[in-house]
């Protein structure tokens, strides 16, 4: 189910999907995605998000790679 993670991150930010790719600059989108429990989602749907958010190509292979992941941004 592509976009559910994408769904809810924009509902609980208050704006649009297409708004998402200022992840990088949006520390609300970013502190929304740490509080993110990724492992109740598929892996796939997970890399699925992540990639739209932040515009390019990830592919994680477990969960603590994604925590890890969005740690190092800020």
């Amino acid at each position: 189910m592509k976009g559910v993670i994408l769904d809810a991150i924009s509902e609980q930010n208050n704006m649009f999907i297409s708004d998402l790719r200022d992840a990088s600059a949006n520390l609300y989108i970013i502190q929304t995605l740490r509080d993110t429990k990724w492992q109740l989602y598929d892996i796939k749907e997970c890399n699925y998000a992540l990639s739209y958010i932040f515009d390019r190509k990830l592919t994680f292979t477990d969960y603590g790679e994604i925590v890890d992941f969005i740690n190092s941004i800020y």
